[in-house]
C-alpha cells in the first residue's frame, strides 16, 4: 500500500455523509487535470487519517468564485499512486527527474 504522508489543505468540509476537500485556485484557466490528482491525493490523506469516506471534492476558483466539483475517484487515486512510487523510486536511486519545460499560457 503507498502511503501519503503530508499535504495541507486549504478547506475539509465534514457532515454525517463524509469530508469533502476544498482547494482554493487563483486561476482563469479552470480545473486542470493536476487540480484533480491534488485533491486525489488529499481524499487519500482524509480517508488513511480520518477514517473516512471522501464522496467528492471541490476547487473554488477564486477569480470568478465558482465551485467544481471534482471526483476523487480509482482512477485519480491509482494516478497518485504512480507518481509516488515513481518520485519514491528516484529518490532510493537518487535520479534527477527528466527536465521538462513547461508549456506556455495562452
Amino acid at each position: 500500500m503507498v502511503r501519503i504522508s503530508t499535504g495541507k489543505l486549504d478547506l475539509l468540509l465534514v457532515t454525517e455523509h463524509g469530508c469533502y476537500p476544498v482547494d482554493f485556485k487563483d486561476t482563469e484557466g479552470g480545473v486542470r487535470y493536476n487540480h484533480r490528482l491534488q485533491l486525489a491525493a488529499y481524499a487519500m490523506l482524509v480517508e488513511e487519517n480520518l477514517g473516512q469516506p471522501v464522496p467528492r471534492a471541490f476547487v473554488y476558483l477564486v477569480p470568478s468564485r465558482q465551485l467544481v466539483s471534482v471526483a476523487a475517484g480509482d482512477q485519480e487515486k491509482a494516478e497518485v499512486k504512480r507518481a509516488l512510487a515513481a518520485t519514491r523510486r528516484m529518490i532510493e536511486r537518487e535520479e534527477m527527474p527528466a527536465r521538462r519545460r513547461c508549456a506556455p499560457v495562452v
